[in-house]
């Protein structure tokens, strides 16, 4: 497939595209996530032993479950964007 979109072909190919990798987060949302990093690492202070690796199992299962619904997301974000595609060349 000649032509200038057979860059971005190879580079999803070899692995090479990766768009998260170049996400330019907002202000705002930075600002969050270092204030909910902020109040877990107060309440992980708060616990005791048992307490903590309990919390930090917990928050293992949630890391995997958010990642799976990024993944999901980017999943249906892509099929429609393809039949958006698919109806606008019809």
């Amino acid at each position: 497939m000649p032509g200038k979109h057979t860059k971005l072909f190879k580079s999803i190919f070899h692995g090479d595209f990766r768009p998260a990798d170049r996400m330019n987060y907002s202000r705002a949302y930075k600002r969050w996530m270092k204030e909910n990093y902020e109040a877990h690492q107060r309440f992980r202070k708060s616990l005791k032993k048992g307490q903590l690796e309990a919390f930090d199992e917990l928050e293992e299962m949630d890391i995997e479950l958010s990642g799976r619904a990024q993944e999901e997301n980017y999943i249906a974000g892509m099929k429609a964007g393809i039949q958006l595609m698919v109806e606008a060349l019809r």
